[in-house]
């Protein structure tokens, strides 16, 4: 089963939708409301296919806030929820203009998910206390002059991230931000919305068939069937680039990975194909994610698969296999950057020979910042890896797949692995 290509909503059935057809500027404004001054609202205007932001000039960006064109509604959900526009007619002419949705505070304070640029490029950009803090370039989307683009936002109790999708089959993670200090984000914002920056007046978006809904919660997975569950959604972080040679799909009970060559996750360096679902909303948990088939032999400097829970672009662990080609051994490789172990990595010295292994890993949750890590090769006892202090508070779980980080192979790389379930472990 191989993806096709229709923007998918896993997260609800009925979700609530807006067209963004209005029948007259008065009525979009009664929805809409501009951020940056009543004077602002017709640059809000209404046409067949939706509603158009008529100028993109000035932006908001440390002391410099300059931007006109913030247009905000309060939501319909409670966190955690996500919203969604689709944006058409986006090729702005000016190297940084750029259209998105926002979740918004104030003008020194917001998270902001943005296509545009010239060339064509994304940005998830938060800015708090007006020290802003960005992940996503240009030059990076997968498509020149992305005509019609989905943009989407997960708002949680204590963190934003933010995504987009041009052909619905991938939403590439542009980035994430968990909220400063003790801030939950129900009392932080004071809405969500849409903006234009950095630009002209030329070259304008269109947004239309804006959507709100409630997130998927966890569920064990044991990958029968034809399709992912509705709590999975299939992404990569950080651009496009390599999507298009990227295979992920069901056979036989498995979920294969066949990732592209040069993706990688390592300390900024995040481009790799996955698929994620929200962690258990428990405080304490334990769960297990097998690997039944990690191909050793293939292709490939540093090829690896596993097991990632991501909190935002400064905190995460993973607990994965590598196979270094060079050295014909594999070993199991913890990547765990944070607030009390910045860049923090592990190696671990059980190495073996480059060969297809079953390995399990397992990672147990005794409070919101203290985690156990286990693996186990084969049939064997988990064995404990490492203890972790990291604040993941609303954690995401992504399994994935990378290889050939040298790209030594472009045309050739054979590196695969496959997934046969991931459960919550019943603990004595």
């Amino acid at each position: 089963m191989f993806l096709t290509a229709s923007f998918i909503f896993p997260q609800e059935t009925k979700p609530f939708r807006d067209a963004l057809i209005y029948s007259s500027p008065e009525e979009a404004w009664k929805i809409w409301r501009p951020v940056m001054g009543e004077d602002v609202k017709t640059l809000l205007g209404i046409e067949s296919g939706g509603i158009r932001i008529l100028d993109l000039t000035g932006d908001t960006y440390e002391a410099w806030n300059t931007q006109k064109a913030v247009f905000l509604r309060k939501p319909v959900h409670k966190p955690p929820y996500y919203f969604q526009v689709t944006i058409d007619d986006m090729n702005p002419p000016e190297k940084y203009g750029q259209a998105g949705i926002v979740a918004w505070r104030d003008a020194d304070n917001c998270i902001r998910t943005t296509i545009g640029f010239n060339p064509a490029g994304m940005e998830c950009l938060g800015e708090f206390g007006g020290k802003p803090k960005s992940r996503g370039v240009p030059g990076l989307y997968p498509v020149k002059n992305p005509q019609k683009t989905a943009l989407r936002m997960e708002v949680l109790e204590r963190s934003i991230r933010g995504y987009i999708s041009h052909d619905g089959i991938r939403w590439f993670g542009s980035g994430g931000f968990t909220l400063p200090g003790e801030n939950k984000s129900e009392q932080y914002l004071e809405g969500i919305g849409i903006l234009g920056v950095a630009g002209g007046k030329t070259g304008l978006p269109i947004f239309s068939n804006w959507i709100e809904g409630t997130l998927a919660v966890y569920k064990d997975d044991e990958f029968e069937g034809v399709k992912l569950g509705d709590q999975w959604m299939t992404g990569q972080p950080n651009g496009g680039w390599g999507s298009d040679k990227t295979k992920i799909y069901l056979e036989n009970g498995n979920l294969y990975f066949h990732p592209f060559p040069g993706s990688d996750i390592y300390f900024a360096n995040e481009n790799y194909p996955y698929i994620s679902m929200p962690a258990p909303v428990s405080d304490s948990w334990t769960l297990e994610a097998r690997i039944s088939e990690f191909r050793g032999k293939a292709h490939g400097r540093w090829n690896k698969a596993g097991i990632l829970f991501w909190q935002d672009i400064d905190h995460f662990i993973t607990l994965s296999l590598v196979a270094d080609e060079y050295d014909d051994i594999m070993y199991i490789e913890i990547l765990s950057p944070g607030d009390n172990n910045p860049g923090s990595v592990l190696k671990t010295e059980r190495h073996r020979v480059c060969e297809n292994t079953e390995i399990a890993f397992r990672l147990a949750r005794k409070d919101l910042s203290h985690y156990e890590g286990y693996a186990a090769f084969g049939s064997g006892d988990p064995v404990h890896l490492a203890s972790f202090e990291n604040p993941l508070y609303e954690p995401q779980i992504r399994l994935f797949a990378t290889g050939d980080v040298m790209m030594q192979y472009p045309d050739d790389h054979d590196f695969y692995a496959a997934f046969d379930y991931i459960k919550i472990i019943k603990e004595e």
